[in-house]
């Protein structure tokens, strides 16, 4: 079967398109409010969660926890946006952290010599 709305459910953004029955029809729908009431939380995190927690199963920090643990992990997680060119992490700075790139590409940096370039969870 075909749905329809997925993005406005996910993204709490307005159906940009008029939905008319071709014929006599049965349509069951759920707005945003009324998801994110049953889920009590964004569809959109959900999805978001799911799949990091499938990058953390390879990461070898994180493959001996439970699923409990890595969903308290998960929720843990801070997203953060970094602009080109922006420093992440400087050399000699706090190691009390760790990274996991949902997208974009990243340069790792010793003494101003490009050593490891990293990308999508990395």
């Amino acid at each position: 079967g075909m749905s329809y709305g997925a993005r406005a459910l996910l993204d709490n953004v307005p159906i940009e398109d008029r939905i008319v029955a071709k014929s006599k029809a049965i349509v069951h729908r759920i707005m945003y409010d009324g998801a994110l009431e049953a889920l009590k939380e964004p569809l959109s995190d959900i999805f978001r969660w799911k799949e990091i927690k499938a990058a953390l199963s390879d990461v070898l920090l994180f493959k001996n926890l439970n699923d409990q643990q890595v969903d308290r992990v998960v929720r843990q997680l801070e997203r953060r946006s970094y602009d080109k060119g922006e420093v992440i992490v400087r050399q000699g700075g706090e190691a009390g952290h760790f990274f996991l790139i949902q997208s974009g590409a990243i340069r790792v940096l010793k003494d101003e010599q490009e050593v490891r370039s990293l990308g999508r969870w990395d």
